[in-house]
């Protein structure tokens, strides 16, 4: 498992091929340079950590991501709870009435819909979207449909904008009624993974698209709670207000939320020597990013289980290409609600 930037990358690719480009060192590969190569990753690891612990810290309170938490573990659950297809777990596990489960879709077939459920959270007085992440091959496609398009002035892959309009058509009414059978009510959207892509399309929606904001009473206070999404948006500064009502939550080396059409053409370009990178289009994170890292970042050898919260901007995640340990596990849904259960505040 290696640490690679682009430049890294490079260095290995000319090597092999026996053609070295001359703004990169002149490395041999053997196996000491791959042991170095290794000793290179740990020390790098170290480095972010100390980066992450030397960036403000974040905004967010104890109570406001316990919060956050609170609505995070729903997509978490998604994954294993949605195969049951039972209402009644569903209800039992959430400790949901009956009468509050408003609208299930568990997906049969190859539906380009997510499995998603609509309900009422009377303890927390909000209308819950949960969105469940890739689970099958029909989510797949949806994962990488990234042709984008125009979506609230902004550009967006239209796998999950479709995805989105989909889930707003089967229940925009059910919502709709729900937060007018509860005045004051808000609504929240989460999701993981592909799942959290999804809701933030929704919450950009149900903000700033005309359209979609005929599906719920006005005034309606919307706000998203987006565990491990990939990088959604290009072409526009979203208002701040929106900004900030969409809580990203990334754990430590999680590739999905720096991964994008972008950040795959940089790196073929680098891995062809080509210099010109000015057609690649970037997409950035809408929301307000939460950084998760080890609590003891100056030790990268450190056995303890706790860790900690950075404000992190998007740019971070949208124009790095970083293969490190744990960049697929700590994508895992699993990984998410171990560090969610450990974070520790001051």
């Amino acid at each position: 498992m290696f640490c690679l930037t682009p430049i890294g990358l490079r260095v290995i690719y000319n090597e092999i091929r026996g053609d070295p480009d001359v703004n990169t060192p002149k490395v041999r590969v053997t196996p000491l340079s791959w042991i170095r190569l290794t000793i290179d990753n740990a020390v790098h690891q170290r480095e972010l950590n100390k980066e992450a612990a030397a960036w403000y810290e974040t905004e967010v309170s104890q109570q406001e991501f316990r919060r956050h938490m609170y609505y995070g573990r729903f997509a978490i659950d998604s994954y294993e709870l949605f195969k049951t297809h039972s209402n009644e777990e569903v209800c039992r596990q959430w400790n949901i009435g009956e009468e509050d489960l408003k609208m299930t879709y568990y997906k049969k077939g190859a539906s380009l819909t997510p499995a998603f459920v609509v309900f009422v959270d009377h303890s927390k007085k909000s209308v819950v979207v949960v969105v469940r992440g890739t689970f099958s091959i029909s989510d797949v496609l949806i994962d990488i449909d990234t042709e984008c398009e125009d979506f609230v002035d902004a550009r967006i892959p239209q796998g999950f904008t479709r995805s989105a309009r989909e889930v707003v058509s089967k229940s925009g009414y059910c919502i709709n009624s729900a937060l007018s059978d509860n005045p004051g009510y808000g609504l929240v959207i989460t999701g993981h993974s592909l799942g959290a892509a999804v809701a933030e399309v929704l919450t950009l929606g149900f903000r700033i698209d005309e359209e979609m904001k005929e599906h719920i009473p006005h005034g309606t206070n919307v706000e998203c709670v987006a565990l491990a999404p990939p990088p959604l948006v290009s072409g526009r500064q979203l208002p701040f207000e929106v900004r900030q009502d969409i809580h990203i939550y990334i754990n430590q080396h999680d590739c999905v939320p720096r991964l994008s059409t972008g950040i795959g053409k940089s790196l073929v370009n680098t891995l062809k020597r080509r210099r010109d990178d000015k057609n690649i289009v970037y997409l950035e994170h809408p929301g307000h990013i939460n950084y998760i890292y080890p609590k003891d970042a100056f030790n990268m050898f450190s056995l303890e289980d706790k860790y900690c919260l950075a404000a992190m901007p998007s740019l971070y995640f949208s124009r790095n290409i970083l293969m490190l340990p744990g960049m697929l596990t700590q994508h895992m849904s699993e990984s998410y609600r171990h560090v969610m259960d450990n974070v520790k505040f001051q």
